[in-house]
């Protein structure tokens, strides 16, 4: 619908609302969310809540989900890499161990 200046409607909706003209004859108010009536002049005991099953909440909630599988897939692969860094690391010790007691002992039966 084709809102009109406000400065033209600004009294018709109390300022609480936006005008817009159904026809050059008829205006209306689409009004603030806790005013109410034909001219937004009501201040309304029980405004609408928001839905829960708008779109913003849902997408909210699975880029939260997808953030949270995204953490812990990440926490899981630095868990792996040290994992595999420690292991490397100890198998080297281990060999390079090895390899000097082998050392040791060709050089001791000589």
């Amino acid at each position: 619908m084709p809102y009109v200046d406000l400065s033209r409607c600004e009294e018709f909706c109390n300022s609480n609302g936006r005008c817009y003209q159904k026809n050059p004859a008829t205006r209306s108010c689409d009004c603030d969310l806790v005013f109410t009536g034909r001219t937004c002049g009501v201040i309304d005991p029980n405004p609408a809540p928001i839905s829960r099953f708008s779109p913003i909440p849902e997408v909210s909630a699975f880029i939260l989900a997808l953030s949270a599988v995204l953490f812990l897939i990440i926490t899981l692969v630095f868990c792996l890499q040290s994992c595999c860094i420690r292991y490397s690391k100890r198998k080297s010790v281990q060999d390079s161990s090895a390899r000097d007691i082998q050392m040791t002992t060709r050089m001791e039966t000589h």
